[in-house]
């Protein structure tokens, strides 16, 4: 569901997307890239941004670079971020958001 303002107004530009069952993702912070993969799975996407499940906390402002690829894309999509927001999970996991 998109987020909306207390006035009722959609504050997203573009709508998101659940990722294919084939999508597989890769996350690592900007520590030039080359660090552990922390992600753990898409929650869903869109043309500015992506939701995801990661293994370890990452800061709000924090540079990430996402890897996508699986059936149906061209060639691996390789996406730089900034995490806009981080939620720990009960499972012991974060969610996070973040734009392109």
């Amino acid at each position: 569901m998109n987020e909306q303002t207390s006035n009722g107004s959609e504050r997203r530009r573009c709508r998101r997307q659940l990722p294919k069952p084939t999508t597989e993702v890769a996350c690592r912070p900007e520590t030039r890239f080359i660090g552990p993969d922390v992600a753990v799975s898409v929650l869903d996407i869109s043309a500015d941004g992506i939701r995801l499940m990661v293994k370890a906390p990452l800061e709000k402002g924090q540079r990430i670079e996402v890897d996508l690829e699986g059936i149906g894309y061209c060639r691996p999509l390789k996406l730089n971020a900034e995490v806009i927001w981080s939620l720990a999970t009960a499972e012991g996991y974060w969610c996070i958001g973040a734009k392109f």
